[in-house]
């Protein structure tokens, strides 16, 4: 009888006991298998919002030499006014424009609630990085950011004119773009 009992619960743990480690076993697989689906669909959107922000890039940059050829100074930007600088920016295949002035202050943009603002406000890092992009001649790129006044996932690109008295900005909005790439 003893023995009996004994089997049977020797049994009975050898079944709980494996049936523990196949299923911890089971969920361990699971697990894997789950982060590797997310891992690829990561490297994936990573892989496609890369391909839309070169795209932005590229024609965020043709659009900045566009807008230092086509108003020379900041108060030609002004004259043309808002309305111009809008469809100039949509024609470019950009979303907005804006004129910043040495001082940091928008001077003209196709963006109504950021006319004055002043850029260097922003402070630190940012108002240095304007300020070294000031008649050099030079690009700059920023990666997808959200936008402070609209809360919208937008790509920047950012021009100092050699001699002149403005730096362009110019935004692509994400959501826009990707229809363009794809």
């Amino acid at each position: 009888m003893a023995a009996v009992l004994a089997s049977g619960l020797l049994a009975g743990g050898s079944v709980i006991v494996s049936g523990s480690i196949m299923l911890e076993s089971i969920v361990a697989s699971a697990t894997r298998a789950a982060f590797n689906d997310a891992e690829n669909r990561f490297a994936m959107l990573d892989s496609l919002l890369y391909r839309v922000e070169n795209d932005t890039r590229k024609i965020g940059r043709d659009a900045l030499a566009w807008f230092a050829a086509g108003y020379p100074s900041i108060a030609d930007a002004k004259a043309a006014g808002r309305e111009r600088l809008k469809a100039d920016a949509a024609a470019l295949g950009v979303d907005e424009v804006y004129f910043i002035g040495l001082d940091g202050i928008i001077g003209a943009t196709s963006f109504g609630p950021d006319e004055g603002f002043d850029m260097f406000a922003l402070g630190g890092s940012f108002t240095r990085f304007l300020s070294g992009l000031s008649r050099s001649g030079r690009y700059a790129d920023q990666r997808m950011t959200m936008s402070t006044a609209t809360a919208k996932a937008n790509c920047y690109q950012y021009y100092g004119p050699a001699g002149s008295d403005y730096i362009i900005e110019v935004s692509t909005r994400i959501d826009n773009a990707v229809p363009k790439t794809f």
